[in-house]
């Protein structure tokens, strides 16, 4: 959880940031939903294609997060 607390606080530097408060338990939970999320909207998207689906940069570094979340769990079982 150190990790997350240290994450949460330099977030809560950011200029624009609207959020008063923010926490480690907070940050996690939330991260935690928007990967949920976004394996949600994959799964959905995987049947769509040759569709015109839209490539953002938000898509883009959710697919990424996802990727390394699914190597560390990987690497978590191995051990």
């Amino acid at each position: 959880m150190k990790s997350w607390d240290a994450t949460a606080a330099r977030v809560l530097q950011i200029d624009g940031f609207g959020r008063k408060t923010l926490d480690g338990k907070k940050a996690a939970q939330r991260f935690g939903l928007l990967v949920e999320a976004h394996r949600k909207f994959q799964a959905k998207s995987k049947f769509m294609s040759g569709s015109n689906q839209e490539e953002n940069e938000k898509t883009q570094l959710l697919d990424d997060l996802v990727a390394l979340v699914d190597d560390h769990t990987s690497i978590k079982v191995e051990k």
